[in-house]
């Protein structure tokens, strides 16, 4: 392995890169852990191999490469979302060999499982563990990731739930007490106006009434009212009237001193 003494960034590669008996060269990026942890810095650059031969001769290799990447955590869930009362919703994905991988729903663990040294992880949710429907959460490292919902068929998923129904039996209650308090309202109008009708119709048959006995009498005009005297006779003053009008005293002409 050829190590440039102007550069600091070769000098692990002889340790972590062992070369077999065969002449292939392995890598383990998580035996530069030992050395830093940032996952950054386990990418080689510029990797040269010296080859040498009996006679001491040596030749240098083109420059490779070893670029490391990190494993994603990645979920993928059933083609079919909807399953059957007595089905199982299985998850696959992919993650780092040997981590743990939990499912809960509303907070309380279902199943987990391992990841396999092939990187991939299958994970059952059976129905019975769901209510409706339900969203799984899946914990792995520490983090939690949500993935799709999945849904029980016959179950309140995918028809009304109790609370849906209680709604709206609530809603067509009030709407019917609307509707009755509605039409009571206009029948109690009704009647008011049938009343007032009735009372304008009885009292114009009261006035009518009233000079019946003059139409029978071949009298056609109402009669009229004498007007209030304008002279007022006194006791204390015999033979003279008040005068209203010009408020003075006149001489009564029906007085008589016999």
């Amino acid at each position: 392995m050829y190590d440039d003494e102007t550069r600091t960034s070769d000098d692990h590669f002889g340790i972590v890169i062992n070369v077999g008996l065969d002449g292939m060269a392995t890598y383990n990026p998580v035996s530069m852990f030992f050395y830093d942890i940032d996952m950054a810095t386990w990418t080689l650059e510029n990797v040269v191999f010296v080859a040498t031969d009996t006679h001491g001769s040596k030749i240098n290799s083109n420059p490779i490469t070893f670029t490391v990447v990190g494993l994603q955590f990645l979920i993928t869930p059933p083609e079919d979302t909807t399953i059957s009362e007595d089905g199982r919703a299985v998850f696959t994905g992919i993650g780092l060999p040997g981590k743990t991988v939990s499912v809960t729903i509303a907070g309380n663990t279902v199943n987990n499982t391992v990841i396999g040294e092939d990187s991939t992880w299958s994970l059952g949710i059976p129905a019975s563990r769901i209510d409706g429907s339900a969203t799984p959460v899946f914990k792995y490292g520490g983090n939690e990731f949500e993935s799709a919902s999945i849904t029980v068929s016959g179950s309140g998923g995918e028809g009304m739930g109790m609370g849906s129904i209680i709604v709206i039996v609530l809603v067509l209650l009030a709407v019917i007490a609307g509707l009755v308090y509605f039409f009571v309202e206009i029948e109690d109008e009704e009647d008011e106006q049938l009343d007032g009708t009735s009372e304008a119709k009885q009292g114009s048959e009261e006035v009518e009434d009233t000079y019946s006995w003059a139409k029978e009498a071949g009298i056609t005009e109402e009669p009229e009212t004498e007007p209030e005297s304008r002279l007022q006779k006194h006791d204390d003053h015999p033979g003279w009237l008040w005068d209203l009008d010009n408020e003075e005293w006149v001489p009564d002409p029906d007085h008589s001193d016999a």
